[in-house]
């Protein structure tokens, strides 16, 4: 009951912190970009996580294909890198910003932000 109400507090605080980025203009900075990233994938670790017990329970009972497994494995863990990848992205986002700031206030901006994002989701699935 505990991991229920807890990812159940996980999931709608990740929800709610989503819909605040899109919704309210003044909440689309450069590093809000990040945690609404951080939220998505989050919110996938969880409903594949949860998605993956099931499977296990089915799995043990019912022989499954070798491609089937791999492609689980692959859609639960590749959130989970794209979670490091933004962490490490946005802490190097945040050296620049502290340590060269004349520099990152140049290189700052939401367009290279959105390129990174995607970059971080195709190398995390890589």
């Amino acid at each position: 009951m505990l991991y229920f109400f807890l990812g159940l507090a996980e999931v709608l605080g990740n929800i709610a912190t989503c819909v605040m980025i899109a919704n309210n203009r003044t909440m689309r900075t450069i590093a809000n970009a990040y945690l609404f990233n951080l939220a998505i994938s989050d919110l996938l670790i969880l409903v594949l996580a949860f998605h993956r017990g099931i499977d296990t329970l089915i799995i043990d009972t019912i022989q499954s294909s070798n491609l089937f497994i791999q492609i689980r494995s692959l859609m639960t863990e590749w959130p989970i890198y794209v979670l490091v990848l933004t962490i490490t992205v946005f802490s190097v986002e945040r050296y620049l910003a502290i340590c060269h700031p004349f520099k990152a206030h140049v290189l700052s901006d939401m367009s290279r932000v959105s390129r990174a994002m995607i970059t971080i989701w195709l190398l995390g699935f890589f």
